[in-house]
Parts: C-alpha cells; structure tokens; sequence
C-alpha cells in the first residue's frame, strides 16, 4: 500500500476528498502475521461486538503453544469441545475447521500474491462462512490490495450518502460509477468514507 502517493492522487482528482484528507490523521495499516490467522480472526469477529471478540479470540490463541495459532494443522488437531469453552459457537467452529483444512489442502491460500482481486474473491467467497465483505476486508487490510471498495459495507453506504448530499443510500450502480475517479486508490477512499460517517464533519 503506497499511503502517501494514494493520498496525493485522491487530492489532484476531487477536491471534496482533498478536504477530508486535510482533515483526518493519516491512515495508517497494521501488520498481520498470516493470511491463515488474519480469516481466523475475521471469523470470530462476525456478529460480536469488538470487546466481546478480543475476548474471545485472546481466549482461543491461549489454547496454543507460542504462535502454534499460525498453523493450520495445529488448529485441526483441537478438539471442538476446546474450541467451544472458549466462546466460539458450533458454526464459527465449523469454519475455522474447514478453513484450517483448506489451506493445508490447497496451497494457493498460504500466498495470493499472484492473485488478481477478483480471484481472490472468488476462491474465499467459495468457503462456509465467507461472504463479500469478509474478503473485501481481507483484501483491504491483510493483503493491503490498494483498489478496493467494500460496497456491500454499511457504513461505506452511508459514507456515500453524506459525501453526495443524497436523501436516501444510494445503489451499487451509483456508488460504483462514482467510485471510478478515486481508482486505483479505492481502499483509501474507503478509510476516508468510515471517518466521514463516524465524526462530525461539516463540509
């Protein structure tokens, strides 16, 4: 991800944009230890709330012996009666497991790097549990795709109604053709949308 040149492009193609990176911090991308690891995680976190899921996940990677939670093989050796006492219900189990089997099985999960989006897309949405968003959210801050735009988010909808002045959430077709002049830096975009909806930002 190309923070900086991303963050002067958006800046010279729209001028509303430009206001918006004045006005937030500088967004800034965490690591991640594995592509494995990083879809464990987005499974805990579907449906909870943040406190509940740190909880729960802190909780499954102390069932581990030092960063055995990378493994996949070492998640397929834990018995669901282990993984349940710590939170996880029976159908998040039923994902990592198969997950955990899938990456041991096919190879091309272990690294995407000469995936293109749409493919990446179409072998994680193929998976129990996966849907748009989640590997929308694995593109944007695992593998740190820079032209992704998560349509199907909420709050990226709402960002779109605000940022045009629109009466009601707008449609995929709007926000996709909008969405066309902040290309190729879209998951910055993105950032900038979620601040928008989340603060008291007056034009």
């Amino acid at each position: 991800m190309i923070i900086k040149e991303g963050l002067i492009y958006l800046s010279s193609v729209d001028i509303k944009m430009k206001k918006l990176i004045e006005y937030f911090p500088k967004p800034v991308f965490k690591s991640v230890e594995n592509n494995f690891h990083s879809l464990v995680k987005y499974f805990v976190y579907q449906q909870l709330s943040g406190r509940v899921a740190s909880v729960i996940f802190k909780r499954y990677k102390d069932l581990f012996k030092g960063k055995d939670y990378l493994f996949p093989n070492k998640v397929l050796e834990l018995k669901n009666d282990t993984l349940k006492v710590v939170g996880l219900s029976k159908q998040k189990i039923f994902y990592i497991k198969n997950l955990a089997q899938t990456f041991v099985e096919d190879k091309d999960f272990a690294d995407f790097s000469d995936f293109s989006d749409s493919q990446i897309r179409d072998k994680l949405t193929a998976l129990k549990g996966i849907g748009p968003w989640t590997a929308d959210m694995f593109l944007m801050f695992t593998l740190k795709r820079q032209d992704v735009m998560p349509f199907s988010d909420l709050g990226i909808r709402k960002g779109f109604k605000k940022f045009y002045n629109l009466p009601v959430i707008p449609d995929q077709v709007f926000m996709s053709e909008k969405s066309k002049i902040w290309s190729p830096f879209r998951t910055l975009a993105s950032l900038y949308f979620w601040r928008l909806v989340d603060d008291e930002f007056d034009w």
